[in-house]
């Protein structure tokens, strides 16, 4: 059970960065995704500000979005793209996807265990250099 512990951390990280996905600033200020650390690898001179690692941020996550693979991939990559990058209500994304309130929820939970998955390769956290 402790090794499933960074995971759903990591998890709840990404899902404390979505809830904000709209604001560049906060994601620049708040999320541990868009540390310095963490981009280093994609962070040109232009992207010190927290508003330019914000929207660095906001890329990388719709491009992991868009390499995520598996079962579930498909709704997943349209539940992200119509709630949180789009903005829109969870009426909204239930009339769009034919779900049900519980099954939005369910399936909103498999999408960022998925998108985190991909997040996770594409950032490789353990790897990351200090500039």
């Amino acid at each position: 059970m402790a090794d499933s512990a960074p995971v759903a951390a990591f998890e709840q990280t990404v899902e404390a960065t979505l809830k904000h996905f709209q604001n560049p600033q906060w994601l620049g200020e708040h999320s541990p995704l868009a540390a310095p650390y963490l981009l280093s690898r994609r962070l040109q001179a232009w992207a010190a500000a927290p508003v330019a690692r914000g929207r660095l941020l906001q890329e990388l996550i719709k491009q992991a979005a868009s390499g995520m693979t598996g079962k579930y991939a498909e709704r997943s990559r349209q539940l992200l793209t119509e709630y949180y990058f789009s903005d829109r209500s969870v009426d909204a994304v239930c009339d769009t996807l034919s779900l049900s309130r519980a099954a939005f929820h369910t399936s909103r939970h498999t999408a960022i265990a998925l998108l985190a998955g991909e997040l996770a390769t594409l950032l490789q956290p353990a790897l990351a250099l200090e500039k």
